[in-house]
């Protein structure tokens, strides 16, 4: 992770030696006052024997208070090999 005031840069990467495939994402966050927070991020799977599957998401996030956020994204993908044509997506976080 890299972050300043106003931004952040988050990435993951995972394998699983069962299926011989790799997953990871890369997403920028901004920070636009105190409670918004726009999002993006690309989402990439390789596996052994499979065409890769990538996907980009850009959304909105919103601090309800110090414990609580709640996000809504769009996701397309962006190779030919796809699961799903589009997506919309909702998230929550929440901590104690």
């Amino acid at each position: 992770m890299w972050s300043t005031h106003r931004f952040e840069l988050n990435q993951s990467a995972e394998y699983s030696p069962e299926e011989e495939a790799l997953e990871g994402s890369v997403a920028m966050v901004g920070k636009v006052g105190q409670r918004f927070f726009p999002v993006v991020e690309f989402i990439w799977a390789v596996a052994d024997g499979a065409t890769p599957q990538n996907s980009m998401i850009g959304g909105l996030k919103y601090q309800i208070n110090k414990y609580a956020a709640v996000g809504i994204g769009y996701q397309v993908p962006v190779t030919d090999a796809r699961e799903f044509t589009h997506q919309v997506l909702l998230h929550a976080d929440l901590e104690w």
